[in-house]
Order: structure tokens, then C-alpha cells, then sequence
């Protein structure tokens, strides 16, 4: 149905924007010491953040892609068909556009040829986009991504957010070199797939809501060209920290002695409004982690904090702990015991006789006793001597035991624990994107108590990894998480 309402400028075309992306960031501004797979991505998660503020802050935003179907009684001028409404959606959909602009770089640096979204990445790559008509690169996403015509703009930024997570598990605990010469062609090549399967969902979006991206963004380049025409040889984001989150206060661990905050459910009190939407609340974290990875974008000596950094850091996790928190209470989930739960489920999966000083994961450990693991490990009945009110305090000292005992130290820095949390947070948004697995698999009709009971299973596991990762990043970062949340969230 998009097909026959909309059409992309023929160029500048791919290769041409790759082009200048290079002419700009190498030749003209000298920052190829930033032009890194691990930096890009990170810049690339936090446009996607920006992008997640967009969708919360205008929830009518999205109907302009079934226009023909508006009735005539609707208010218009909210949902974008006037004029007004218009230049709205295009400062809505540029945050797309600068998603669009990273992935060019990130694919330029791996040597993807996301141009060729139906080919196989070659033995030997070449760094040059194949010559596609903007249009039948049209064709061929609507092909690979289905993505749902009725869907609401806030839910397609999340299926967007998910779609990158993918990519995640191949880059965050190794630092990547230049090409990502230090992966594996196997590796490389899953990669492949799924930076040209996120590009495939950047052009369906922009194809839904009428969004003219290569045309667009090639107007956007050339205000960053003038934007940043001072700039030469240098690149940072820490006075834009300053300025913006300078009076937030600093919530360094170890300064002060605060009370504690219980995981359990009775604790709780959420002060989020009643109409909040389960979408509205990942679409929160989504947008607290992009400002988060925009603090490590560029930086890759995060060993200390200024003050203002940490602040900034304290917000955002507290935000993301908090959504996390909220998401257990709606659900009737007690995340103390599931906290729990899940890390000796992990400490089965990572005996410390074979992970001790590696950062693969437990799938890829070549040792007989870790074969025997099995990724689904919901059959283990793990539900001895579980504390009823565990606390931040006591999960950070969990997690901190666990992760030494396996020299894990050495891989977290807070840029890999913050690619960390964004995969495990693709994985809670994974359970409410899909059907659950025993569904897919299984010819017979599943009962709606079936498919509850494994919605549940799934949601504790992930809502437990994202608690583990938000404590462990806190604690790396020298971040306070309780007297943060008890600063932000006083209730």
C-alpha cells in the first residue's frame, strides 16, 4: 500500500551520501580517530534515544501516513495534514534522518554494503555501495521488514530500537577495531544481516510517514557542514553534558549513607500517571539509555567522571531502574526473588572452571560441561533462600562477587556495560513485540493461560538482566543508584 503513495528522490544516492560522509568527516574535519564501529553505534543508539522522546511527546503523530483515511470531524492540525502539522512531522522524522546518517558511517567503516539488501556479505568486501535506485531498495525492505500499517509511530520507534539490539551481542564486549578485523567471517557476516535489516527498517518507516530520506538528509549534511565548521580535529560532547545537566545533583557512591530501596512489590509506589501505556514506559527507557550513550559516544576514557557526567548518568539509570521497576508492579512480578533467581541461573550457565577471564558468551565456550547448558534453563526450580526485600545495596554487592570471581573486570567499562543494557533491554522489548516461542513452534493451538504463563516466564528473566546490568553500570560509573532514585522518584 506505501509503495503507490510514495516515492524517493533519486539521488543523492547511497554511494554519493557515503561519499560525503567520508569527504566531510576525514578530509574536512580530521575526525577519523573518532570514526570508530564502537563510537558510530553508540551515536547511532543515541539519535535512537532522541528519536523515543519524539514518539512519547507526540502520540498523534503517525496518522499522516493513512491521510486518505482521516475522517473529515478529526482535528487535523494535531495529527499533521496542515501545513504546520507537516513542518512538525519533518523535525519529528529528521531524528530518523540522523539514525539514517550513523548507519552510513558504521556500515562504511565494517564495509557493508547496505545498498545490496538482498546479497550476501563476500569473502572480500569492498568499501563502495552498490548502485541501487532508491525505489527498488523501497521494494526490496517492505520485502524483508513487515512492519504493521496500523501501528502507532511510538511502536514502530521501538520495533526500530529492537531491530538495532541485534546487532549488539557482536560488538559490546570486544573493542572493535577499524572493519571489525577482530570478528570471525561468521560474525561478520551475521553483522552483515542485521546492520541491512535495520537499514530495510529505516527506509519502511520513512517510506510509512512520507519521509523523503535521501533528499532530506542530504539537505541535514549541509547543516552540520556549517554547524560544525570550527571544529576541525576536535569532537566532544562534554561541554553540551555540562550545559544541559550541570545542575543536576551529583550522586557519587560512597559520599553518603542513604536507605535503602526494596526490589519488592508491596515497596513500590509508582508515580507515573494511570494512562502511562506499557509502550510509553519502554519508549521512557529507550530514551533514557540514548542519553547515556551519548555520554560515551566519543569517549573512549571513561575511567572517571566529571561531576556534571555523573549527574547526568544518576538521572538517566534512575529513570531506566524505575520503568523497570514499574513495568514488575504491572505485571504482578516480585523482582527481588526474580533478581535472584536469574543470577544463580546465570551462575549455572557460567561456571567459573570455564568463563574465567572470557568475555564469550556461555553458547560460544568450547567445553564439554558448558555444552550441556541449555539456553532455555526455565526448568531449573532455583528458589532457595530467596530474600524477600533485597535492595540495591545487596544486588550491587551481589553482582559485584559474581562478576569477580570470573575476572570480568576487565571488560566493563561503562561504553561496553551501556551496549550491555541496550541488548537486554531489545530483549524485554522482544516480549511484548512477540508471539511467545512455544506459539511459534508448535502446530497445536495454544491456550491464552499458556501463552500468559510463558509471557511471564520470558518478562522476569529479562526485567531480572536489566536490573543486573543497571547496578553493575552504577556501581563501574561511581553512580549511587539509591540516593538518585530517592532524589528523583521521593515516593
Amino acid at each position: 500500500r506505501y509503495l503507490t503513495m510514495f516515492q524517493f528522490s533519486e539521488s543523492p544516492s547511497l554511494e554519493q551520501l557515503r561519499l560525503n560522509h567520508v569527504e566531510f568527516n576525514y578530509n574536512k574535519m580530521k575526525w577519523d580517530n573518532w570514526q570508530t564501529p564502537k563510537n558510530l553505534f553508540l551515536a547511532l543508539v543515541g539519535e535512537l534515544g532522541e528519536l523515543a522522546s519524539d514518539a512519547i511527546n507526540n502520540e498523534t503523530f503517525g496518522i499522516t501516513a493513512c491521510k486518505d483515511d482521516i475522517d473529515e470531524d478529526m482535528d487535523k492540525e494535531n495529527i499533521g495534514v496542515t501545513e504546520e502539522g507537516s513542518k512538525k512531522s519533518e523535525e519529528i522524522l529528521n531524528e530518523l534522518a540522523d539514525v539514517f546518517s550513523y548507519l552510513i558511517c558504521f556500515s562504511n567503516e565494517c564495509w557493508i554494503d547496505i545498498a545490496d539488501v538482498d546479497g550476501d556479505r563476500p569473502a572480500q568486501p569492498v568499501q563502495i555501495f552498490s548502485k541501487v535506485d532508491w525505489n527498488e531498495i523501497e521494494v526490496s525492505a517492505f520485502y524483508r521488514v513487515k512492519l504493521d500499517s496500523n501501528s502507532t509511530f511510538l511502536k514502530d520507534v521501538i520495533s526500530l530500537f529492537y531491530c538495532a539490539t541485534k546487532a549488539t551481542r557482536l560488538i559490546e564486549w570486544v573493542e572493535v577495531e577499524r572493519r571489525l578485523k577482530n570478528l570471525a567471517f561468521n560474525k561478520q557476516k551475521e553483522l552483515d544481516g542485521h546492520i541491512k535489516e535495520l537499514f530495510c527498517h529505516i527506509v519502511v518507516i520513512a517510506s510509512k510517514y512520507e519521509y523523503d530520506l535521501p533528499r532530506l538528509l542530504d539537505e541535514k549534511n549541509a547543516r552540520v557542514a556549517e554547524k560544525y565548521a570550527n571544529s576541525v580535529g576536535h569532537l566532544s560532547k562534554d561541554d553540551i553534558v555540562t550545559t544541559r545537566y550541570g545542575h543536576l545533583p551529583d550522586f557519587q557512591l560512597g559520599i553518603s549513607e542513604t536507605p535503602q530501596i526494596q526490589f519488592s512489590l508491596s515497596r513500590l509506589v509508582s508515580n507515573l500517571q494511570s494512562d502511562f501505556s506499557v509502550w510509553k514506559i519502554l519508549a521512557r527507557m529507550l530514551e533514557a539509555h540514548g542519553l547515556i550513550a551519548e555520554m560515551f559516544q566519543w569517549d573512549t576514557t571513561t575511567t572517571c567522571f566529571t561531576p556534571a557526567k555523573r549527574a547526568h548518568l544518576s538521572h538517566q539509570l534512575s529513570i531506566i531502574v524505575n520503568m523497570i521497576m514499574t513495568l514488575a508492579q504491572i505485571h504482578q512480578i516480585n523482582l527481588s526473588h526474580e533478581f535472584q533467581r536469574k543470577l544463580r541461573k546465570t551462575e549455572r550457565k557460567y561456571p567459573v572452571s570455564n568463563c574465567k577471564g572470557s568475555a564469550a558468551k556461555y553458547d560460544e565456550l568450547a567445553t564439554q560441561s558448558n555444552d550441556e547448558v541449555s539456553e532455555d534453563m526455565t526448568h531449573l526450580d532455583i528458589t532457595e533462600d530467596y530474600l524477600d526485600d533485597m535492595n540495591i545495596k545487596d544486588a550491587t554487592a551481589a553482582v559485584f562477587e559474581f562478576v569477580k570471581e570470573r575476572d570480568w573486570e576487565q571488560f566493563h567499562s561503562p561504553r561496553n556495560l551501556t551496549l550491555e543494557l541496550m541488548e537486554e533491554l531489545g530483549e524485554v522489548i522482544e516480549v511484548f513485540l512477540q508471539e511467545p516461542k512455544s506459539t511459534l513452534k508448535s502446530k497445536k493451538k495454544v491456550s491464552s493461560g499458556e501463552k500468559k504463563k510463558e509471557f511471564l516466564s520470558c518478562l522476569k528473566d529479562e526485567l531480572a538482566d536489566c536490573i543486573i546490568v543497571s547496578v553493575r553500570l552504577a556501581q563501574v560509573s561511581q553512580v549511587d543508584l539509591t540516593a538518585a532514585m530517592l532524589h528523583y522518584y521521593p515516593n
